[in-house]
């Protein structure tokens, strides 16, 4: 698998994209704590996105099943390049519509993208190396994560904000640079480009197995507990840098989270292997709350 060049360029594109990504996430955070002083706003303009991507999902999922994968990767990198402007844009004019253009273009781009890079990978690597190209995958784009949260900490403390920007912008491009360079055998097609409408479980059909499983239905409602928490992360961020009075925070906190984010991806695997599910579930459902309480604390650094 090392030997193949895909893989290289699909990792490294990650680890760029994903500097990119994170302090254009801390930039965010920033101008939305300077321009816009409710909550509720900064929730409402934060959630945007998240329902831009919502909705386009499904036809995203179409649109990458009938075309050739490296094709939606580049156009939608050339969308994240796009966006960047809009950011620059708002930061130049004040304006939060731009901002607002910004939030739902870069989250339109990563629906088309994200999907796309999943559906290519197993047709850059053998079968028997998928799981362990999966893996890589997922722990390039943790580092990232943490490596670029870090760097844009420390960058809000010595540079402008829109230097976090230029930063995001040039790293896209280099994503842009190495999607150009991948060798992708699409073949006639997969299996999942000719599966037919019909074969489309709908929504409702969960419900019976709700009734039939009560177990699921309390696994559901558990997962709310944490869901509601790390929605929320965003805005804790922005109010801990304002009890702090700290830019650099953000950055820190957002490090700490990857940090831990790894460490449990590692620690489950020998939590399972001796604590049954509904354990698992109540201790740290337990924990979140916990997490919760110590927000009463957070003039404190520590």
């Amino acid at each position: 698998m090392w030997k193949n060049r895909n893989v290289w360029i699909i990792l490294s594109g990650e680890m760029i994209a994903g500097l990119g990504l994170w302090t254009g996430i801390i930039g965010n955070l920033e101008f939305l704590q300077e321009k816009i002083p409710s909550d509720f706003v900064k929730a409402l303009i934060l959630s945007i996105g998240l329902l831009a991507g919502i909705i386009a999902g499904p036809t995203a999922g179409r649109i990458i099943d009938q075309s050739r994968k490296k094709t939606v990767l580049i156009v939608a990198g050339f969308g994240r390049l796009v966006s960047v402007v809009f950011m620059l844009l708002a930061i130049a004019t004040g304006s939060v519509w731009w901002m607002v253009a910004f939030i739902i273009s870069i989250q339109l781009s990563a629906t088309f993208y994200f999907p796309a890079l999943q559906s290519a990978i197993p047709l850059v690597v053998k079968d028997k190396d998928l799981l362990t190209m999966n893996g890589l995958h997922m722990n390039v784009a943790t580092i990232a994560r943490v490596v670029g949260t870090a760097l844009a900490g420390v960058m809000l403390v010595y540079w402008s904000l829109a230097s976090l920007y230029w930063v995001s912008m040039i790293a896209y491009v280099g994503l842009l640079g190495f999607t150009l360079m991948l060798k992708i055998d699409e073949g006639e097609g997969n299996a999942r480009s000719n599966r037919k409408d019909g074969e489309k479980g709908g929504f409702m059909e969960v419900f019976p197995v709700l009734k039939a499983y009560p177990a699921v239905g309390m696994t559901l409602i558990m997962t709310l507990i944490p869901l509601l928490f790390l929605g929320s992360f965003n805005l804790i961020v922005i109010n801990i840098s304002e009890i702090q009075d700290s830019s650099s925070i953000k950055g820190l906190i957002y490090t700490f989270e990857g940090i831990a984010f790894m460490i449990g991806s590692f620690a489950v695997k020998f939590i399972t292997r001796k604590w049954k599910t509904t354990v698992i579930l109540f201790f740290f459902a337990s924990m979140v709350a916990v997490a919760e309480f110590m927000l009463y604390f957070a003039s404190n650094i520590v």
